[in-house]
């Protein structure tokens, strides 16, 4: 049986290390900690957390987010500063806003039936596609592919999936250019989540 509370897009080692030490903490809080995203050079790491509320109909307000940063850097500080951040870095905890990323099998089981936009890993040779989301297996995701003029079903493997994000009626086309631009961006300042 798989398990529905797991990571299936891709993390680096580091990622994942923090998400075991920091998920006890924001569950302990009412939260669930939905992405996490290690960026830039060694003497500059940028860590980003995304969190939202246990209840999902709740949205996290600033509020709870400044009481959870000094938490997060209090984990990270003791278990990673020495170990794995030995220079000085940034921690950034924020919602995931409207365009929540898609990162757990769950999620992935929730949004079945509703458009996505997945942003592919650097290295493949696709940057965007569009799509409903028709299933999820143990490897990856069956996309129905809207851009073609016969749609087809595509399988995706979770390994060539950089972010995949549900769709909304009025944001289909907003949401496709700002993947595309947060992938040009980040490839520019050199700043993408690492594998």
């Amino acid at each position: 049986m798989m398990d529905q509370a797991r990571y299936v897009m891709p993390l680096s080692p580091l990622e994942k290390e923090m998400v075991e030490a920091i998920e006890p903490v924001l569950e302990i809080q009412g939260c669930e900690l939905v992405r996490i995203c290690v960026s830039g050079p060694p003497r500059n790491v940028q860590v980003e957390v995304f969190i939202e509320n246990s209840d999902q109909n709740d949205p996290i307000c600033v509020n709870k987010l400044q009481q959870l940063h000094p938490l997060v850097q209090d984990v990270l500080a003791v278990e990673f500063q020495q170990k794995l951040l030995k220079e000085e870095y940034g921690l950034q905890l924020s919602s995931p806003g409207f365009d929540r990323p898609l990162t757990r099998f769950q999620h992935f089981q929730e949004a079945i039936g509703k458009n996505v936009c997945v942003r592919f890993a650097q290295g493949t040779q696709r940057r965007s596609q569009t799509g409903v989301l028709l299933g999820v297996q143990e490897d990856g995701i069956v996309l129905k592919d809207l851009d073609e003029l016969a749609a087809r079903s595509l399988l995706l493997q979770w390994h060539e999936m950089q972010e995949v994000i549900c769709l909304h009626a009025f944001s289909c086309l907003g949401a496709q250019k700002r993947l595309a631009t947060k992938s040009s961006v980040a490839a520019r300042r050199g700043k993408s989540c690492r594998k």
